[in-house]
């Protein structure tokens, strides 16, 4: 393998005047030296388009385009791609940052494991980098196998976004071009809650592992105008959790799938059963198994305070795999 393959680092933008500059600048400043950046402008109203193309102008490194039309997040995703020339795909969103020396220490683990597809870090997560903290932290940085990096991205400690990744080319086309078939209907290309965290799983199944990188090397800025934060009348969050109970039920995890909508689902009191059952009907068929989910949900609610964060799938898998 190249020592230096190419790396695309794509930045979809939309309306984000106040942020874009120190995005881009964050990319360019990488000590990478073999490396594009692939801004896609999705017809910005404000002064966004006018930073990106002023900061073209001094460097050749930085390719500036724009949408004819506002073509939603995840179609400026593959926009991007089509633009760009790297093996190696980074997207970087326009109100995060990449971290100093991030770039290189991506691209290290490919060189040393050849069958690895997609390489993820630590976060530094807040307002500003200077007021932040470590999400999805990890002990050390090593190899996991597909079945670890399922049970840590079921319970959040696995970044969901692709901002957090490095992916290598073929596997991104591949993946973000998959269509997602989920009972809940939503649009998935108008939120890109779902696509953004297929092409990740997908990519790792396919390999069978992914490299976890302990030292934090994106910034995911907080912030009130964030697609996360207003989570568009909760169609984010229901989209991950269509997302990933489909991908567990089509892989034969019925058990886990139980176990992830109980926990996205969270609720107590009287008739949790019935109100359990009525919540997974949402977004998964009725599976053969789905008679034993009176003594599923009735052990899980015994233990309801408990697992508000984490739910034990090793009862789950017992019960129904």
């Amino acid at each position: 393998m190249n020592q230096f393959p190419k790396i695309s680092v794509l930045i979809p933008v939309y309306n984000r005047e106040d942020f874009i500059e120190e995005c881009i600048r964050s990319a360019l400043d990488q000590d990478y030296p073999n490396f594009e950046v692939i801004v896609v402008d999705n017809c910005s109203t404000d002064k966004t388009m006018h930073i990106c193309k002023e900061l073209e102008k001094k460097d050749e490194r930085l390719h500036v385009y724009q949408n004819e039309t506002n073509v939603g997040p995840v179609r400026n995703w593959l926009k991007c791609l089509e633009y760009s020339t790297g093996g190696y795909i980074k997207i970087l969103f326009s109100d995060d940052l990449l971290l100093k020396g991030a770039l290189r220490k991506f691209i290290k683990p490919f060189n040393t494991n050849k069958n690895l597809g997609i390489v993820v870090s630590t976060v530094q997560l807040g307002e500003c980098v200077d007021k932040s903290y470590q999400y999805y932290w990890t002990k050390k940085s090593r190899l996991i196998d597909r079945e670890e990096y399922l049970r840590r991205l079921l319970v959040a400690d696995i970044p969901y976004s692709p901002c957090a990744a490095i992916i290598k080319r073929d596997l991104f086309k591949r993946y973000l071009n998959c269509d997602i078939q989920t009972k809940y209907q939503t649009d998935f290309f108008s939120h890109g809650a779902g696509p953004d965290v297929m092409v990740q799983l997908n990519s790792v199944w396919q390999t069978g592992c992914a490299y976890q990188i302990s030292e934090p090397l994106v910034f995911f800025r907080s912030h009130q105008d964030s697609l996360t934060f207003k989570n568009l009348k909760n169609e984010v969050r229901n989209g991950y959790m269509a997302t990933l109970s489909s991908f567990l039920v089509l892989n034969g995890r019925v058990g886990l799938a139980y176990a992830f909508l109980f926990g996205g689902w969270l609720g107590g009191g009287e008739n949790v059963h019935e109100k359990f059952t009525n919540y997974c009907r949402n977004f998964v068929d009725v599976h053969p198994s789905f008679s034993y989910l009176r003594f599923f949900t009735a052990l899980l609610s015994l233990s309801y305070n408990r697992i508000k964060k984490k739910i034990n799938f090793r009862i789950a898998n017992r019960i129904y795999n």
